[in-house]
């Protein structure tokens, strides 16, 4: 019998998106050309996209999750990456200052373009080798979205763009997310006290 536990989740669904309008974004010289606006889902032109993602990150924390409705989810900071020519895959990094945070691929080569996910690493004294990778084994693992995929993961959990290969467009909405209201519970009355602290 094998128990698994402690998952790491990643939330997926595709969007209904039905127009977007980049001509008024600028964008950085760099090869990753970012957004020089990192709140760009408040834009008039991103007001339905942020209405639906708002509406995903609501599901995966009340319904999947089942965290408290005390707190409410929302987004810190957002911005594009629009990259136009051959990449190499990106650094694996994590998100600081947030709790969860997410991609939208607007525009992609499918089945090419990826994200790919690190498991958090711990010390290890020894490493072997396995037979075969399978999901109790595996260390790095891609994901290859199709155009409107949204995901959310935790913000803790390392991540990296995938190499992009072509001169085809890859544009991707990137997000935090951030809480506020009630953390914990009032619970004086038990020697383990967490306490509860509101935002």
């Amino acid at each position: 019998m094998i128990f698994k536990i402690f998952p790491e989740i990643i939330y997926k669904d595709n969007l209904n998106i039905k127009n977007y309008d980049i001509s008024g974004v600028d964008f950085s010289k760099e090869d990753e050309q970012y957004s020089t606006n990192d709140n760009i889902l408040d834009q008039k032109a991103f007001k339905d996209i942020k209405e639906q993602i708002d509406l995903h990150i609501q599901k995966f924390t009340a319904d999947i999750l089942q965290i408290n409705k005390d707190l409410k989810f929302y987004i810190t900071r957002s911005w594009l990456i629009n990259i136009n020519k051959a990449y190499s895959s990106g650094i694996f990094h994590d998100h600081i200052n947030s709790f969860f945070t997410g991609v939208l691929y607007l525009n992609l080569d499918e089945g090419m373009d990826c994200i790919s996910f690190q498991k958090r690493r711990q010390y290890q004294y020894l490493k072997y080798t396995y037979e075969c990778d399978n999901e109790f084994n595996q260390e790095k693992l891609s994901f290859f979205p199709e155009k409107n995929d949204l995901i959310i993961f935790d913000a803790a959990l390392e991540h990296s763009m995938g190499t992009h290969t072509t001169t085809n467009p890859r544009l991707c909405l990137a997000f935090e997310v951030f809480a506020k209201g009630a953390f914990g519970k009032d619970e004086k009355g038990r020697s383990f006290n967490m306490g509860r602290l509101t935002i």
